[in-house]
């Protein structure tokens, strides 16, 4: 159950929003060093952060699987209420791709090793099923009247990486 007031659900809604921020936090040296939009190009700083980005994105999708998530009830006509985590989570999603041209949940289906010199397989089904589904919502549609679309120049500053980001 996403949202529940049961301690336990508490904890797990804590635990996304943990990772999510995280995510959020991590970004950042990603941006600032790999691509056009940042101040100073220095690709391995940033190729470093995503690794952890992906790692955290390894963690969410284990929480998600973890927890049997079901995110049908989050499609158009279903009316389902989001966790505050939820929001965070998508919103990050969103802003990556949007801006930087990146769809964090299709992960690169490579075994690679993670932050802890662990192979780890690039593959995020549940993250992707979340993202799909929320992304279909009403409520997360984007408008440009309402400025919900950044210009056509900070989206090509966004999309241009510094060689050996990947």
């Amino acid at each position: 159950m996403r949202g529940g007031t049961e301690i336990l659900d508490r904890a797990r809604h804590q635990e996304l929003m943990s990772l999510a921020d995280e995510c959020l936090v991590s970004w950042n040296p990603v941006r600032l060093f790999g691509s056009g939009l940042g101040s100073e190009a220095i690709p391995a700083a940033a190729k470093e952060s995503l690794r952890w980005i992906h790692r955290n994105l390894a963690a969410i999708d284990d929480y998600f699987s973890r927890n049997s998530l079901d995110f049908s009830d989050l499609l158009p006509g279903k009316n389902a209420h989001t966790t505050l985590a939820e929001v965070v989570l998508y919103s990050f999603l969103e802003f990556v791709e949007e801006i930087y041209g990146l769809d964090l949940t299709q992960g690169s289906g490579e075994v690679v090793f993670d932050v802890y010199g662990r192979e780890a397989k690039q593959v995020y089904l549940k993250l992707r099923d979340f993202y799909q589904s929320f992304k279909a919502r009403d409520s997360a549609k984007l408008e440009v009247a309402s400025g919900d679309v950044a210009a056509d120049a900070i989206k090509a500053g966004g999309r241009s990486w510094h060689e050996g980001v990947f």
